[in-house]
């Protein structure tokens, strides 16, 4: 009898898991979800940056459609405006959406015109402004200001780096997320207006 009760406490025994293989699969479990949580942030950040490049893709596109047709407006003269966006680097957290009810200037220039501004998520910003002349030019990334309109009856884009000036062939806006990661919006002066 002493040897039956001594092979069933035996395979009792075998039943379950030991501690080191729960261990095991805890470390290999813990590992895997280190490895997905980090991503994810990476990829957060991403899709962060994206959706705001995309934003800015829509802002012009707003502007184009309102500067080749008609904005609804009790000003029978509205029909002229010429309408735009308008990014500086005093401020990188935001762009204005801006309208220029002169007609004469054909850029940002007084708090009235503003339309409404637009704030970037926490962190996210404006990390760089530069246009290029003329095709085949290099690009210049010193302008402190860029102002992309649109007038009618012209579907081209009207590119500017602040009062007077000549229209500009394209111009690029570098956006930077918290973690440095970079997305460019490109704007040429046929009205094309591209995330990279």
């Amino acid at each position: 009898m002493p040897l039956n009760n001594k092979i069933k406490r035996e395979g009792n025994n075998k039943k379950g898991f030991t501690i080191v293989e729960i261990m095991v699969v805890v470390f290999i479990a813990s590992i895997i979800s280190g490895t997905v949580m980090f991503r994810y942030r990476a990829f957060s950040d991403s899709v962060e940056l994206e959706n705001m490049a995309l934003d800015i893709v829509l802002s012009v596109r707003e502007a184009q459609v309102f500067g080749i047709s008609s904005r609804g407006t009790t000003d029978p003269t509205s029909f002229f405006y010429a309408y735009g966006v308008s990014f500086s680097t005093d401020n990188l957290a935001s762009y204005v959406s801006f309208v220029d009810s002169s007609g004469d200037n054909l850029w940002y220039d007084l708090p009235a015109e503003q339309l409404k501004e637009i704030i970037f998520e926490e962190k996210y910003l404006i990390n760089d402004i530069c246009v290029i002349n003329n095709v085949g030019d290099s690009e210049d990334c010193t302008p402190a200001r860029l102002d992309i309109l649109f007038k009618r009856p012209n579907v081209n884009a009207i590119i500017k780096t602040g009062e007077g000036g000549s229209n500009l062939s394209s111009a690029r806006i570098e956006l930077i997320s918290p973690s440095g990661t970079k997305a460019n919006v490109y704007i040429a002066d046929s009205g094309q207006v591209y995330v990279e």
